[in-house]
């Protein structure tokens, strides 16, 4: 991106979510969460709700682990198999815990 340039509105969309879910305590409502930002844009509330729909916002390199994990449990999106195993066997290394522990903690997390 050149100086001057501004981000891809995925970019900047991405970004008020992840803004919106540090304080989350339930999924949003993906209709209201779009429609906020469309008014605050001016962009197409259709376009918005396209891009939430796109599978791959938790594998942006640009988010640490816990931030693609609120963006997903604040979208109720799903998580690929790949990233959630990967989560657990990083959780057990680094915690010492066994399998059915992981999914007790990451069920009482939610």
């Amino acid at each position: 991106m050149s100086t001057g340039e501004t981000p891809p509105v995925s970019s900047n969309f991405l970004q008020f979510i992840v803004e919106k879910s540090k304080i989350v305590t339930s999924p949003f409502n993906k209709t209201q969460i779009c429609r906020e930002y469309a008014e605050k844009t001016s962009i197409s509330l259709r376009y918005l709700q396209g891009l939430l729909y796109r599978r791959e916002m938790h594998q942006n390199k640009n988010f640490d682990t816990m931030t693609k994990m609120r963006i997903c449990f604040a979208l109720g999106a799903s998580i690929d198999s790949k990233f959630l195993e990967e989560r657990r066997r990083r959780f057990r290394i680094r915690n010492g815990f066994q399998g059915e522990c992981l999914d007790k903690w990451m069920a009482s997390s939610h």
